[in-house]
């Protein structure tokens, strides 16, 4: 593998602003866990709500959450509600910090507060939620494979996958890398993972969370979603999310087909070209996967945060693309948690354009002639080894 060049020193003023920035998240989440007055917290009352619920989750009680998470509810919400608050924001500072440490130690200092300055709109629900650990052990699994930890690669990204399925997408940068070993202890560990789940939950455990709890509708926020609420003014609270119309069974085919469809695409373009796959290539493979997912909460963002810093050092032009949807997203729920009263029209319209944006990544990534960037660095992008 080659070597990219060593890293030239952050200015004086970057540096500030690096240990700026982690000041400002300490102080985020400090007042997260002081409790500051509508902070939003429906995913610690609902970790609460699991962790206290009588019975066996899956076979008794229907839970939406995979192995991993389930764990992390347990833990998380086995006091209050107020402690459940705590320990989740913890539990996500935790994990940002992880991180950043391994985007700062694999690739490089600029990409570490590329990192930082990007999640800036994210900040107000950021720790509200667990999808930090997820994005840490995804990002640390690629990191540590550069290093020939096999074992420890495998077995993170699976363990990652077994706590929110979506890491699986990335999966293809081994196979194109062609590190064996880690894809034999991924499977390994993700079919022990599936059976011991099955075995605990039943069968039904898989339909439950691959449904959100047989969940029928559209998320409002999701690229169809936003759509038909606009054009039916129709919405709903179901399954822990609000929703619109309803999904038919020829739809999500359609999507399955087109998901797999493009993210065939998306890596096969990646094998072809001679940038870091943990770049631009996952950014555009997550954002393919945003785009066509029937469900799209505003915490799906963070996980493009670290595949944006990593894409930037190659070509600016996807720091910019990907701020985007962050900063819209970060925008609108602004809007919802802060009782702004931006109003559905306003909303459906900020929802819509950060969509778009989803879109506007995966198709700068695809079409050639747009991919092509002036301010792109020579050489190849990848970890130092």
């Amino acid at each position: 593998m080659m070597q990219a060049p060593a890293d030239r020193a952050l200015s004086p003023a970057t540096t500030v602003a690096t240990w700026a920035l982690l000041v400002f998240r300490v102080i985020v989440v400090s007042s997260v866990v002081l409790g500051t007055p509508h902070y939003p917290t429906s995913t610690s009352d609902r970790y609460t709500q699991v962790a206290h619920e009588p019975g066996r989750p899956y076979a008794d009680v229907e839970v939406e959450y995979a192995p991993g998470e389930l764990g992390v509810a347990t833990l998380v919400g086995s006091g209050s509600t107020s402690q459940a608050r705590s320990r989740l924001a913890l539990l996500a500072f935790a994990a940002d910090l992880v991180a950043f440490f391994t985007l700062r130690r694999y690739w490089s200092r600029a990409i570490a507060f590329r990192y930082l300055w990007l999640g800036l709109p994210l900040l107000l629900f950021m720790y509200r939620r667990s999808d930090l650990v997820v994005v840490a052990m995804s990002v640390l699994a690629i990191a540590v494979s550069r290093r020939r930890r096999s074992a420890t690669a495998g077995s993170l990204l699976a363990v990652a996958v077994l706590t929110r399925l979506w890491p699986a997408i990335l999966t293809p940068i081994w196979l194109i890398e062609r590190r064996v070993r880690e894809l034999w202890v991924f499977a390994a560990v993700t079919a022990g993972g599936v059976f011991a789940w099955a075995a605990f939950g039943g069968v039904d455990a898989l339909r439950q969370v691959s449904s959100f709890r047989g969940a029928t509708g559209w998320e409002l926020e999701s690229t169809v979603g936003v759509i038909v609420w606009a054009l039916t003014g129709e919405h709903r609270f179901e399954s822990g999310a609000n929703r619109t119309g309803h999904i038919p069974d020829w739809a999500s085919l359609f999507l399955l087909i087109l998901l797999v469809s493009l993210l065939v695409l998306v890596w096969w373009k990646g094998s072809r070209g001679s940038s870091d796959l943990a770049g631009a290539t996952s950014l555009a493979a997550v954002a393919t996967l945003l785009v066509v997912s029937p469900l799209l909460s505003p915490q799906y963002v963070i996980w493009l945060l670290p595949w944006i810093a990593i894409a930037g050092r190659s070509a600016r032009r996807w720091s910019i693309m990907g701020f985007v949807p962050l900063l819209l997203t970060g925008t609108v729920v602004a809007g919802w948690y802060l009782d702004l009263a931006l109003g559905a029209g306003r909303d459906q319209l900020i929802l819509f354009l950060r969509n778009a944006s989803l879109v506007a990544i995966v198709v700068a990534y695809l079409l050639p002639s747009i991919a092509r960037d002036p301010t792109a660095s020579a050489g190849r992008d990848v970890v130092r080894v």
